[in-house]
């Protein structure tokens, strides 16, 4: 399996901590679902773990003008006004199986553009359903309409998959289901796909205003009924208190660290003095020697556990609530070790 160095310079592993399903979690990830009108039966809708890049939406009114003589001013006569939706999007596959998954993904959303024919002859034109969260959607249904241009460039710059790069006996496990490639197969499997197109919905209802009333009830998806705009309130009022105290944590063991210092500060000049101040030749108790002994011991202990903890929160790239507890409580442990030894 090839391993492109750009990839991982640039974070792009990251993205494979997310699942590739329909659930269509992590941030900027959500799950984009393509069906065809027309066909029977019905073969059902695809769906993308795509992750946007860019998403544009215009409304073009068309108006036909005529200059007639004598007014300043040209008579306009409206023609109608054109959704038109602009989507770009990325394919990321952490693994040669998913990036199989998703070629075939990408081979049956160009069928879907191409018409329908009966006893050769032309029959329907390809309808598009699109879908994606809130933002592309009429409704609860799928936005009907036709794409326009669709673009498919894979990206070559962060590496590929190949059969070649795989043991003969590791191929039947990577790649699902069978046949299976030789190792010789130039076949190929990029790791990013770019990929956008422009969508033209034809509405189901009529749009337009009726006295002081908009018709078209889901026209526009963005607009959120009282219930929903409440779920995406909570929501974020939940995941403010979850980063409030996330910090208030960061901040206790940032204050804990910043009494150790001071301590270890004191303990220094502390020694320091005893040195100066301690007559030559004359004897130290030896019950305070043990004890001193055995704080420094608990102090390098539980010092190095600090460590430890510190080295597995970096290579995991992220702390863990359980990790920031952990390592508070071990910083107030060797917080009150210290200074017991302080105090001797």
């Amino acid at each position: 399996m090839t391993t492109g160095k750009k990839a991982n310079q640039r974070g792009y592993h990251s993205f494979t901590e997310f699942p590739y399903n329909n659930s269509g979690a992590g941030p900027g990830h959500g799950t984009l679902f393509i069906r065809r009108y027309g066909v029977k039966p019905n073969i059902g809708s695809i769906q993308f773990p795509a992750f946007i890049t860019n998403f544009q939406e215009t409304f073009n009114s068309a108006w036909e003008r005529e200059t007639v003589f004598g007014r300043s001013d040209p008579m306009q006569f409206y023609g109608g006004t054109q959704r038109v939706i602009n989507l770009q999007f990325k394919l990321v596959a952490g693994s040669v199986e998913i990036a199989r998954q998703q070629l075939n993904l990408l081979d049956t959303f160009m069928k879907y553009l191409y018409p329908n024919y009966q006893n050769n002859a032309y029959s329907a034109a390809p309808l598009i359903g699109v879908k994606y969260e809130n933002l592309i959607k009429e409704g609860e249904n799928f936005l009907v309409g036709t794409v326009g241009t669709f673009s498919f460039t894979p990206n070559f710059e962060e590496g590929v998959f190949s059969p070649r790069s795989f043991p003969q006996s590791q191929l039947a496990s990577a790649l699902a289901p069978p046949p299976y490639p030789s190792a010789d197969a130039l076949e190929i499997y990029p790791k990013i796909i770019d990929l956008s197109f422009d969508f033209y919905p034809l509405h189901r209802q009529t749009l337009g205003w009726r006295g002081s009333k908009f018709l078209g009830e889901d026209f526009h998806p963005i607009e959120m009924t009282d219930a929903e705009l409440n779920n995406v309130v909570a929501a974020a009022e939940l995941q403010f208190n979850k980063n409030l105290e996330a910090k208030k944590a960061e901040l206790d063991i940032n204050s804990d660290e910043l009494e150790l210092k001071n301590i270890d500060a004191e303990l220094a000049k502390e020694i320091e003095k005893q040195k100066k101040d301690e007559a030559p030749g004359k004897p130290k108790s030896n019950m305070v020697d043990n004890v001193s002994l055995a704080l420094q011991a608990g102090i390098t202990e539980t010092q190095s556990e600090i460590d430890a903890l510190k080295a597995k929160t970096l290579e995991k790239g992220q702390s863990s609530p359980d990790d920031i507890k952990q390592m508070k409580q071990l910083e107030k442990t060797l917080l009150m070790k210290k200074k017991a030894l302080a105090g001797l």
